[in-house]
């Protein structure tokens, strides 16, 4: 029973979490007067002050974040396509927002080193919670459910299509705010 007890508060601060990264990814696109939907990603980290390096070697994972003095840069693979790209970015701002920002603009910014990147970017809840701050980021619930309400957005390539990203991505977001079955229902 006391394990049982674990799960549930552990599924509690889960969901908690999740509510508070979609208020950051919220807040994010207030902030930087970002449009959804999100055609072009490179923009919108041009935007935050940091550039987009694309490498066709020499990334271990689809991209990695260097940071130099004041220099931000996300480093890509050059052979993704642009949804995944759009994916791949989203995922890196939630790192540095989430696991970063705390340091920006402070003396610790600075102390930030590669090993300490990698340590965020292979760590599997961390890479949850900035994936999660990527689907918020790209596909916000309201949008989702006025696309779905308003007929525009009748099956997951239609969300796919719209909010530019795979059709992978959207069946989990949909999964996340609950909305899988209903509108995975009409592909069937």
């Amino acid at each position: 029973m006391e394990n049982l007890e674990r799960v549930k508060s552990k599924q509690v601060l889960w969901a908690e979490l999740e509510e508070v990264i979609e208020d950051i990814a919220k807040s994010f696109r207030e902030t930087f007067e970002i449009l959804v939907p999100i055609e072009n990603m490179e923009e919108v980290v041009w935007n935050i002050g940091a550039t987009v390096k694309k490498k066709d070697s020499g990334i271990a994972l689809n991209g990695n974040i260097v940071i130099d003095g004041d220099s931000i840069v996300f480093e890509i693979r050059n052979d993704l396509s642009r949804n995944k790209e759009n994916y791949i970015l989203a995922i890196l701002l939630g790192h540095l927002f989430i696991h970063l920002g705390s340091k920006m603009g402070t003396d610790q910014w600075d102390q930030i080193t590669p090993d300490m990147i990698s340590e965020i970017l292979y760590n599997a809840a961390k890479v949850r919670q900035a994936i999660l701050f990527a689907y918020a980021l790209l596909m916000p619930e309201d949008q989702i459910f006025e696309l779905m309400v308003t007929g525009q957005a009748q099956t997951v390539s239609d969300l796919a299509k719209y909010f530019h990203t795979a059709n992978a991505m959207v069946r989990l977001r949909l999964q996340r705010i609950q909305l899988k079955d209903l509108i995975l229902g009409a592909e069937r």
